[in-house]
């Protein structure tokens, strides 16, 4: 395909002939790989209309470089960059650069260091079982009502919906969230105190950034989510305090403990299968963490991450149902009913609190897809989300009790687990918990990503990990437990 512009920058040097600096910068652009061996070179015309210069100058500039061998000219064709030019070949590095040289590669390196606290992203295999956590199935979302609900989002109000709109999100989903989480987590609220965000970490990100200050202290849960904590931390640089985690969730008794001992600035809970052990916080715990929040004058920041996939009767309304005082700020991931890829979520609080947080999203531009936010509120008004949720439930149930099956047949000597509550993930006790890191890096080279336990706690890691089984069908699952124990052998 052959460009229609190329940018290209002349060697400032006028002592050097003005044909010789326009083939240089061409020959640097090969260099830099923004002209690819066979491409089209742009018309001598253009090039000489954008550079400035004569047409003749272009043509003198083409024909050096097709000397030199960088490019071939064709009769009635054009002139293309030669085929076998790459930048390990022998034709490639006895050519000279000349007096206008081209970095031969993008920088890999930053010329300045990075603060400690930004790890690498870890990239994706598509040859591996990545079972590291529970997602929802992205074949089970209803792309097709999504789809539509989109268009006619674009068809009925895209004039107004493609302006930057309300700072607290879509009116239309904020008055169907009112209604949905009144409905099914015992929420009484009005549109006015849910405020629209880009999912659950930005939702994080918004209130430690509005909230806390360099230095303060955050209460967390240990177990906890190892990406929460450096949710705070990168947001803004907190210090994070431990508090433990048992079969009815964070102990209140040693928050308080917490409390007492350093003047901490919130508090972030799961009450509802608790991440990662999927524990539920009792009613009585959450009475009582209420009035240690009020007590003490700080906020409870609550992430209701996966109350909608419960399985039976164990699910109980959200924190922020019971809370009379303010002390609670309710965070959920809208965009987990639908695809794992839809960054839509929300906060509640009171209307004080989210106009504030309004404020400040819109100053740092954080706000959310509008449009697809105007369909997601056409999915929930017109029950489509209602009926993905029944749907996909089932079946996550049912992938649930076929993999705790398959452990518990399979490997039960060697590993503990229990059915959830609800949830997209198990929570598996190693037997022989010094084996567990050996295991699960032998897990890895067989293809199945499970995180070390060390992911999961602040101090010493107990003998546990976290398995998702959401985003696989049995089949996979099986192939999973299959590789555990290939994995087992290879150790033993």
């Amino acid at each position: 395909m052959r460009l229609r512009d190329l940018v290209l920058t002349l060697h400032p040097d006028e002592r050097i002939p003005l044909f010789r600096r326009v083939a240089r910068a061409i020959q640097g652009a090969i260099q830099q790989g923004r002209l690819a061996a066979g491409q089209a070179l742009p018309g001598t015309r253009a090039l000489a209309e954008q550079l400035g210069v004569h047409r003749a100058t272009v043509i003198q500039a083409i024909q050096e470089l097709e000397a030199e061998g960088w490019v071939i000219t064709e009769p009635s064709r054009g002139t293309f960059v030669a085929t076998f030019l790459h930048p390990g070949s022998t034709a490639f590095a006895t050519v000279t650069p000349g007096p206008n040289p081209a970095p031969t590669s993008t920088h890999t390196e930053p010329g300045f260091d990075l603060p400690s606290r930004l790890s690498p992203l870890t990239k994706a295999d598509a040859a591996l079982i990545d079972l590291s956590e529970g997602l929802p199935d992205a074949s089970l979302a209803p792309a097709e009502e999504l789809g539509k609900a989109y268009q006619r989002a674009l068809r009925r109000h895209g004039e107004a919906l493609l302006q930057h709109g309300e700072p607290m999100g879509q009116a239309l989903l904020r008055g169907q969230l009112a209604e949905w989480l009144s409905e099914r987590r015992g929420l009484r609220l009005s549109p006015e105190q849910i405020l629209i965000t880009r999912g659950s970490r930005a939702a994080l990100t918004l209130i430690a950034l509005s909230l806390l200050r360099e230095g303060d202290s955050v209460a967390v849960e240990d177990p906890g989510n190892r990406t929460v904590w450096e949710t705070f931390q990168q947001s803004i640089h907190v210090g994070l305090e431990r508090v433990p985690v048992d079969a009815a969730g964070m102990s209140v008794e040693d928050l308080g403990r917490v409390l007492g001992q350093s003047p901490c600035k919130a508090v972030y809970v799961t009450p509802q299968w608790q991440f990662p052990t999927t524990a539920t916080m009792s009613s009585e715990r959450r009475v009582q963490l209420l009035e240690l929040a009020a007590e003490h004058r700080i906020p409870l920041i609550e992430d209701d991450y996966d109350s909608d996939f419960s399985f039976g009767d164990q699910s109980l309304a959200a924190l922020a149902s019971l809370d009379t005082r303010g002390q609670v700020i309710y965070t959920t991931n809208l965009g987990r009913l639908l695809a794992p890829g839809i960054r839509l979520g929300c906060i509640v609080g009171s209307t004080t609190l989210i106009d504030r947080l309004a404020r400040v999203q819109r100053n740092l531009e954080m706000q959310g897809d509008r449009v697809m936010e105007w369909a997601a509120a056409d999915l929930i008004r017109d029950g489509e989300l209602g009926r993905q949720l029944r749907k996909a439930r089932k079946v996550y149930e049912g992938r649930m009790r076929f993999l705790v099956s398959q452990l518990q047949e399979r490997l039960g000597e060697e590993l503990e687990v229990q059915p959830p509550g609800g949830g997209l993930a198990l929570w598996i006790r190693f037997k022989q918990g010094l084996m567990a890191s050996e295991w699960i890096d032998a897990m890895r080279i067989r293809g199945l990503v499970l995180n070390q336990p060390c992911t999961y706690f602040m101090d010493q890691p107990g003998p546990h990990t976290r398995m998702g089984f959401a985003q696989c069908s049995e089949e996979i699952l099986a192939l999973a437990v299959d590789r555990m124990r290939q994995a087992l052998q290879d150790i033993s």
